[in-house]
């Protein structure tokens, strides 16, 4: 028997106090030590529960991230693949825009990709102005198709930008959420023993007594009590 440590699960840490607060609870004469106990309980559940929430709200964050990634995946690909049908593979165009090919486009995860969609956007805006397309018998179609596919790119960048903000502050949440689910774990164990003081006293001194209302610690070989099943005739289903 003993009070839980700071690097105990935090479930393991709640079920261990919600032990000694109702036990505290049911002898009259330590019963007045019971409520700071279940105070501690109430903190530490609503830790757990924020660090749950932050956890949830990272992953949804990064799910948008992700989906939003792979849109600009599949509009740079259409693009890449627009020009090559309208002038061909080795067309000044797409060695200009897509100096390395398309792999290195799509690659990115993250703010990495918002980089790679802006710097794809302005090797765009330089062919553009560039003479050779000017003097391009395809001149027309080319402008139109590039000018699309920019805008395409720059507002997929702006929006994927923002949604990286957002799953950026949600993971910086999610580490501010379990910090402070360390503090208050360590916290909770440090009020714990302050109690157990005030329970000691209460039971005369005794520090095997105090202790004996702590839950019994388990260990793998010790498998959690289960309820025996009642003895008779009768067919299990």
């Amino acid at each position: 028997m003993a009070l839980p440590r700071p690097s105990d699960p935090i479930d393991e840490t709640i079920d261990s106090l919600v032990y000694l607060a109702a036990k505290t609870n049911a002898n009259p004469v330590t019963r007045v030590v019971s409520a700071e106990v279940w105070a501690i309980v109430d903190l530490l559940e609503r830790t757990m529960a924020a660090v749950r929430a932050a956890n949830r709200a990272e992953v949804v964050a990064r799910a948008v991230r992700d989906w939003e990634d792979e849109q600009g995946d599949v509009k740079n690909r259409d693009l890449r693949r627009a020009i090559g049908g309208l002038v061909g593979d080795r067309h000044f165009v797409v060695q200009r825009s897509y100096p390395q090919g398309i792999k290195p486009e799509i690659s990115p995860r993250g703010r990495e990709q918002v980089v790679r969609l802006r710097d794809l956007s302005t090797r765009i805006g330089e062919v553009l102005k560039s003479p050779e397309l000017a003097t391009d018998p395809k001149v027309g179609e080319l402008t139109a198709l590039l000018n699309d596919g920019r805008a395409t790119i720059t507002s997929l960048a702006d929006h994927l930008d923002q949604v990286v903000k957002e799953w950026t502050e949600k993971l910086l949440a999610r580490g501010e959420a379990a910090d402070a689910s360390r503090f208050y774990r360590e916290e909770a164990v440090a009020q714990a023993g302050v109690v157990l003081g005030k329970l000691r006293a209460l039971l005369g001194g005794s520090a095997s007594e105090a202790l004996s209302y702590t839950m019994p610690s388990r260990t793998r070989s010790e498998p959690a009590e289960e309820p025996t099943p009642p003895s008779g005739g009768g067919t299990s289903i």
